[in-house]
């Protein structure tokens, strides 16, 4: 490798994991966020097809409204995490209901898992809040630092989308995934993301993205915490 090859692909090492911050701090730094997903994973034949659709609602004020209506095996089931600030209220289902108290790094937290993981992780991170102690609660939306992310670089362009593939290790050296994300270089607004899994066998997720609005009119309203009908 000459001396400029090698210059050329540090640069674009970095430009990469920049844009990749720079998406992130748009999400950290709105007061609020809204965006509709859609997910899907394949993987072992056995396993069947997994699909899901939902919406990830987070205001300042630690304000959170996240619902994934998941379908597996074709049986479909609801998760719904409402935060109004104080209590935290998990709907698994129709009549199971679990509450505590709302973590100081909910809201943050649950950025920090849309930016780095996708909305799937996202609801899944928070669906498993009330189920912890408040320890542990805080460990689990501590997202800053692990799992650890690796390997920034620029992808492919697609259309008028731009590329970023990074690496994710969230169990160890042993589960290593790749995570392709693309993005609107004019808005830095994330589109689509796959998280391809190499073992025990490849396993390919994909989560597109639409209705994405920063800094938004989220009324309170839309923080009622739910309750078992």
């Amino acid at each position: 490798m000459t001396p400029l090859l090698a210059v050329m692909l540090f640069f674009q090492a970095e430009s990469a994991e920049d844009t990749f911050k720079k998406i992130g701090e748009a999400i950290l730094h709105a007061k609020s966020v809204r965006v509709e997903f859609q997910w899907e994973g394949a993987g072992r034949a056995e396993a069947g097809k997994v699909e899901a659709t939902g919406t990830v609602l987070l205001k300042e004020g630690n304000r959170v409204n996240l619902l994934g209506l998941i379908t597996e095996r074709g049986q479909p089931s609801e998760l719904k995490i409402v935060s109004d600030g104080t209590t935290v209220k998990t709907r698994l289902g129709a009549r199971r209901m679990l509450e505590c108290p709302t973590p100081k790094n909910l809201e943050s937290g649950l950025k920090m898992a849309l930016h780095r993981l996708g909305a799937m992780q996202a609801v899944l991170i928070a669906h498993k809040v009330c189920m912890l102690d408040v320890a542990d609660q805080e460990e689990a939306l501590d997202l800053a630092k692990k799992p650890r992310l690796s390997d920034f670089k620029n992808g492919p362009d697609d259309g008028e989308s731009r590329t970023i593939i990074y690496k994710i290790a969230p169990d160890g050296p042993e589960t290593v995934a790749e995570i392709k994300i693309w993005y609107s270089p004019e808005t830095h607004l994330l589109q689509k993301r796959t998280i391809t899994l190499k073992q025990p066998t490849e396993s390919v997720f994909t989560e597109t993205y639409k209705g994405w609005i920063l800094d938004g009119r989220l009324e309170n309203e839309e923080f009622t915490l739910p309750s078992v009908k």
